[in-house]
Order: C-alpha cells, then structure tokens, then sequence
C-alpha cells in the first residue's frame, strides 16, 4: 500500500535531516513565489535535474529487473 501526502502549494517534506536540502527548497520556493528575474534559467535547470534523475531511476530500475526470479520457470521440473 502506498501513501501519498496532499500538501498545499508552496509545502514539501522530507525524509531525514538534510538541512541544505530543506534550505534550497525554501530558496527555489521563494523564487518562484517572488516570480524573481532568474525563473526561466532555475526552471531550465530544474527540468535538466529532473530529466537526469530519471534516467537514472530507470537505470537503477534496470539493473533490479535483472536480478528477479522466474519463480514459475523453477516449477517445471
């Protein structure tokens, strides 16, 4: 099962204790509320990060794929 928060806009969480992550959201957070000159360069960026991330995700999802049992192939003996 999973569970998924409903945050206001302007809200995120995080898991852990990683303050520079917890300051640059609040830093991107402003500069979005505060619609600062630098948007458009920050959204090319952010969009750059989220693209690389999920290649990455896909890689590692790859990589675990290869690694699971056909559990009905070891059955037809």
């Amino acid at each position: 099962m999973s569970r998924t928060a409903t945050l206001p806009p302007g809200a995120d969480a995080v898991l852990g204790d990683d303050f520079d992550k917890v300051s640059s959201m609040a830093v991107i957070d402003a500069a979005f509320n505060r619609q600062v000159s630098e948007l458009d360069e920050l959204k090319t960026v952010l969009q750059r990060l989220s693209m690389r991330q999920q290649r990455e995700q896909e890689l590692e999802n790859g990589l675990y794929a290869k690694t699971m049992v056909d559990f009905q192939t070891m059955d037809q003996e």
